[in-house]
C-alpha cells in the first residue's frame, strides 16, 4: 500500500511540476508526460516487486533528476531563448527526436531488465562469509604511506593545478590517482565491515585511523573530482550507515536527496567567492542549479543527434575508443577522442561553446556510434550489466561486494558520460581497491580465516 501511495505522490508531484513548465508544445508536453509514466511505473516495479538493487535506485535517480525534470524545466525556459545551455540552438524536431530516444532507451531498457532478471542464475552464495587477515589491509596501508611518499611531487603537483595540463600523460596520472591512490579504500572498508562484528583492538584502531586519514589526503576537493568524491563517500557511508540503503525505496531517497539538494549546495559551497554576498541557499538556488551544464545531459543528447546528422554515426569507434582506453596515442594513431570532447568542438565550431571538455549520456554515445540502432543495443546490454552488478551484490566477500556497491554509485556518472572518462575511472579504481588487496593475498599467501 505504501509503494503505491509513494508512487501516486511521485508522479502527482512530478505532474504538477510539468503542468507549471509547459512548453505550449502539444507533441513535446504530451512525450513528457508519456515518459513520466513510464518512470512511474518503473518506480513502482522497483519498489513493489524488484529484489533490492541499489543499481537500478541509482539508475531511476538518474533517470528522473537528468533526463525527465531537467528537460523539463530547460525546455520551458530555452524554448524561449532559443538555445540550450550547451548553446545549441532550440529545434522543436530535433528536441522531439531526443524525448523519442529517451523514452525509447528507458523503455528498452526496462523490458530487458526484466528479461535478464527472469532467465539469469541467481548469484549462488557461499556457504560462510570470507573472511580476511587483517594483514592484508595493514599492508595496503602501508603500501599507502609508501605510495605517497614516493609520488609527492605529483601529488603537489596536482594540488597546484599543474599536473594533468603541463607536467604529465594523462594516462600515467590515471595510474597514480584512480588505482594507486585508491587502495587505502580497501583498508577503510575493512575495517568498517569488521568492527560491526568484533571489537578493533589497538592496533586496528591505529590502521584504520591512519587508512581514513591517508584517503582523505588521497580523495579531497584539491586534487580530486567531487563526483568522484562522491562515489566513494557514498560507498563508505553504505558501509557504515547501512540501514540508509536497506530498501530500495530508502536508497532512491537518498540517492534523489544527494542529488537534488547536497550537489548544488556543494557547488554553492566550493564557488562562494563567485557568488554575490546577498545570495542565499534558497529553493531558486537548487531549480537554477538545474539549467547550468552540471545538468547537460539531454541538450548533449540533442548535440548528439545534430553530430550524427552533419557527420553520420562512428560505427563503433568512439566506443572501441573507451573500451581500449589503456592504449596510448603514441601506439594507436588515429585513436578517437572522448566523445565528450569530440561534441564539444563541434559545439565549438557550429556554435558558441567555450570550452570542449563536455559530457556526453550513455543515450547520446549510443547514438554518436551506432544511430537508432545503437539506442537498442546499448540498452540491452545496460542491462545485463546492471543485472551482473546486482548478482554480485549478494556475495559473501565484502571486496567483491564493494565493487558492486561503487557500481551503482558510479552509474549516475556512467549514465551521464562521457563513457571513455567514466569507464576508464571505474576500472582504474577497482584495481586498486579490489584487484590489488586480492593479489596482496596470494603474494604473501595470506590465509582466509
Amino acid at each position: 500500500m505504501k509503494e503505491i501511495i509513494y508512487t501516486s505522490t511521485f508522479f502527482v508531484m512530478n505532474l504538477i511540476i510539468l503542468f507549471l513548465n509547459l512548453s505550449n508544445n502539444f507533441t513535446i508536453d504530451a512525450l513528457s508526460v508519456i515518459s513520466l509514466i513510464l518512470l512511474t511505473c518503473m518506480l513502482f516495479f522497483h519498489l513493489k516487486i524488484n529484489n533490492y538493487s541499489l543499481t537500478f535506485s541509482s539508475f531511476l535517480v538518474f533517470y528522473w533528476l537528468f533526463l525527465w525534470l531537467a528537460p523539463v524545466l530547460q525546455i520551458s525556459r530555452f524554448i524561449i531563448e532559443g538555445y540550450f545551455q550547451n548553446t545549441i540552438s532550440f529545434d522543436i524536431e530535433i528536441v522531439i527526436l531526443a524525448l523519442l530516444s529517451v523514452i525509447s532507451f528507458n523503455f528498452l531498457f526496462f523490458m530487458s531488465y526484466i528479461f535478464f532478471k527472469k532467465v539469469l542464475p541467481n548469484y549462488k552464495e557461499e556457504s560462510s562469509s570470507i573472511k580476511y587477515s587483517s594483514l592484508t589491509f595493514r599492508i595496503t596501508t602501508i603500501l599507502s604511506v609508501v605510495i605517497l611518499l614516493v609520488f609527492m611531487d605529483e601529488y603537489l603537483l596536482m594540488i597546484g593545478e599543474n599536473l594533468l595540463k603541463n607536467k604529465m600523460p594523462i594516462f600515467q596520472a590515471l595510474i597514480i590517482k584512480k588505482t594507486l591512490f585508491t587502495i587505502v579504500l580497501s583498508s577503510v572498508i575493512f575495517y568498517i565491515v569488521k568492527r560491526k562484528y568484533i571489537r578493533l583492538g589497538s592496533l586496528d584502531v591505529f590502521f584504520f585511523l591512519l587508512a581514513v586519514i591517508l584517503l582523505i589526503i588521497f580523495k579531497n576537493p584539491l586534487i580530486e573530482k567531487r563526483n568522484s568524491i562522491g562515489v566513494i563517500l557514498l560507498v563508505i557511508s553504505f558501509f557504515s550507515f547501512p540501514k540508509m540503503f536497506n530498501s530500495n525505496l530508502k536508497s532512491f531517497l537518498f540517492l534523489s536527496s544527494s542529488l537534488f539538494i547536497v550537489f548544488p549546495l556543494s557547488f554553492f559551497a566550493t564557488h562562494w567567492r563567485s557568488i554575490s554576498e546577498k545570495q542565499s541557499f534558497t529553493l531558486d538556488v537548487i531549480f537554477e542549479n538545474f539549467y547550468q551544464l552540471h545538468y547537460d545531459a539531454f541538450s548533449n543528447i540533442i548535440a548528439s543527434i545534430n553530430y550524427v546528422s552533419a557527420h553520420g554515426i562512428t560505427y563503433g569507434n568512439q566506443l572501441l575508443g573507451g573500451l581500449l582506453f589503456f592504449i596510448p596515442r603514441s601506439v594507436w594513431d588515429g585513436k578517437p577522442l572522448n566523445s565528450g570532447k569530440m561534441i564539444g568542438q563541434y559545439l565549438m565550431q557550429k556554435h558558441n561553446m567555450w570550452f570542449d571538455t563536455l559530457s556526453l549520456p550513455f543515450i547520446g554515445e549510443s547514438i554518436l556510434n551506432f544511430g537508432p540502432l545503437g539506442i537498442v543495443l546499448f540498452a540491452f546490454f545496460l542491462s545485463i550489466i546492471v543485472c551482473f552488478f546486482e548478482m554480485i551484490y549478494f556475495s559473501k566477500d565484502f571486496l567483491v561486494k564493494s565493487v558492486s556497491v561503487y557500481f551503482s554509485f558510479h552509474l549516475i556518472f556512467l549514465l551521464r558520460g562521457d563513457f571513455t572518462n567514466a569507464f576508464a575511472y571505474f576500472a582504474g579504481t577497482v584495481i586498486g581497491f579490489y584487484v590489488i588487496p586480492k593479489l596482496i593475498n596470494k603474494l604473501f599467501k595470506i590465509r582466509f580465516y
